[in-house]
């Protein structure tokens, strides 16, 4: 059986969004709705759509702005994205299809319009992913590095340096998770990570980790993780390991730890085996873990810049709009983004929808 494709459908007309939901429904496609821009934001980082519809006129986010925000963005930028609007003046067409939307529906919808731009827009996409995924087959193949494609824990495939490397049987990877091959503490460090990346509140991270190999042995490794290109149905991550040695790179999380035990056995405390490991852990706790208190979590002025980047406007604008200079605007924003331990302001605006950090 098939995996239905999915559209999310974005509308303040709650009929409308029902009754396009209705049509595509009856013509097998699975159906998300959402009564205004800030939600249908969510929605595509949460639902992972295949195709979008959205309205033009909302507020406070118009379909502009969600558009503006699914291309900066590198993961969902490719989705076919086509407005719905009852205005259908050359200029305000003209403008969509500007910003990079796929196609321009007017209201009333007709049936047979609605269903021919729906199946229009994916036979482009497939022949899009097509191209990228034959670019992509080269490079995954031809790399000495080990290359694993997972769904946030089971592996769907990995290229011939991980089989080799790991032993591990290609016909049954989809039976290994990503837990197996890391040792508990280093998967306990970056699960959560992990997980934020799939729902798309963060677009990539790194960090050393501890394989485990056939034998039984272990070796230290950088590991870098990023979503991948969406699949219909469901949303795959993309990991690479290197050995540290080809970086040049050092594990601070073991010095700490090497010098933390030498300093417990020279004032003659016994360590063993399981204190050892509980060190490790709070090390890692220390390390990783950003404890977050949503209480006050943005400045006051954080928040004005915050919310003037929703509403689209450039960092000159808003530097004018609050009279501070464009280099206080640029700070405030790259605070936003470490806080939230975003690489974009698209990401902080996640964020803050999904944490209810800001009102829309």
């Amino acid at each position: 059986m098939s995996v239905k494709r999915k559209i999310l459908v974005i509308d303040d007309d709650q009929l409308i969004g029902l009754t396009v939901k209705s049509i595509l429904s009856f013509n097998g496609y699975e159906v998300c709705t959402a009564d205004n821009g800030a939600s249908g934001i969510e929605k595509i980082f949460e639902y992972n759509p295949d195709l979008i519809l959205c309205d033009v006129r909302m507020n406070p986010i118009d379909g502009y702005k969600v558009l503006k925000i699914l291309k900066d963005n590198t993961f969902n930028h490719k989705i076919p994205f086509v407005f719905i609007s009852g205005n259908s003046s050359i200029g305000e067409v003209r403008f969509g299809m500007e910003l990079g939307a796929d196609d321009y529906l007017v209201k009333p919808i007709k049936t047979d319009e609605l269903i021919t731009s729906v199946e229009n827009q994916f036979k482009k996409y497939n022949s899009l992913l097509e191209i990228g995924n034959k670019r992509f087959r080269a490079l995954f193949e031809l790399s000495p590095n080990y290359i694993f494609i997972f769904d946030g824990s089971c592996l769907f495939e990995v290229n011939s340096s991980f089989v080799e490397f790991f032993r591990i049987d290609s016909q049954s990877i989809t039976t290994h998770t990503i837990e197996e091959i890391l040792d508990p503490i280093s998967y306990e460090s970056i699960k959560d990570k992990i997980q934020r990346c799939k729902m798309g509140i963060l677009e990539k991270f790194n960090e050393f980790v501890t394989v485990i190999l056939s034998d039984g042995s272990k070796l230290d490794m950088a590991i870098y993780v990023s979503r991948s290109e969406k699949n219909v149905g469901y949303s795959l991550l993309l990991g690479l390991l290197i050995p540290p040695n080809t970086l040049g790179l050092q594990f601070d999380h073991n010095k700490l730890l090497k010098e933390l035990l030498l300093s417990l056995r020279e004032e003659n405390i016994t360590v063993s085996n399981q204190l050892t490991q509980r060190l490790s852990h709070v090390i890692d706790t220390v390390v990783y873990s950003r404890k977050i208190d949503l209480n006050n979590f943005f400045s006051v002025r954080e928040l004005d810049v915050l919310q003037l980047s929703i509403s689209g406007l450039s960092i000159k604008q808003i530097s004018d709009k609050l009279q501070i200079s464009d280099r206080t605007v640029e700070r405030h924003r790259a605070h936003l983004m470490e806080k939230t331990n975003a690489n974009s302001m698209v990401e902080v605006i996640v964020f803050a929808i999904k944490n209810d950090l800001i009102e829309l």
